[in-house]
């Protein structure tokens, strides 16, 4: 049997929420951007792993809209990007984490990849894709859904 667990238990696994109670919903919890990269060299993916390289990620700086500002703005033109997310989740045996990308994300012309996260502590990040218009995002934005299954052992 598999249960979606209620947004509150699903933010007891997490560690750095920005702001709990406009993130934890009825069964998921928001994601929010901690740095944005784009990669800029070759990667390298073999069978075994051992000749694995990821490519250089080149960090993009936020810039402030107005100078008394307290979070910048990253302005993303159409193209992938690696976004790192502020929280990081504790995910304990026999549960499944599903992160999907935000309605408000979609709404502006972005979107990723539904991704898995099977392991503890495994680092949470999504490739985003930039479709034809630029975006601004805001550091901190609420851009993915994260989503807890519970499954008993068999």
């Amino acid at each position: 049997m598999t249960d979606i667990l209620e947004g509150e238990q699903v933010a007891r696994f997490l560690r750095n929420l920005i702001h709990a109670k406009t993130q934890i919903h009825r069964e998921s919890v928001d994601l929010t951007v901690k740095s944005i990269s784009r990669i800029a060299t070759t990667s390298n993916i073999d069978f075994g792993g051992s000749e694995f390289a990821p490519g250089e990620k080149v960090l993009l700086v936020p810039a402030k809209l107005k100078s008394d500002d307290k979070y910048g703005w990253w302005l993303l033109a159409a193209g992938e990007f690696l976004v790192e997310y502020n929280e990081d989740l504790l995910l304990p045996p026999h549960h499944l984490g599903i992160i999907q990308p935000h309605e408000r994300l979609l709404e502006s012309g972005a979107t990723h990849s539904t991704r898995l996260v099977t392991e503890p502590g495994e680092k949470l990040f999504s490739l985003i894709h930039v479709c034809q218009s630029d975006i601004r995002m805001k550091e901190n934005a609420r851009i993915s859904k994260l989503i807890v299954l519970q499954h008993e052992a068999g």
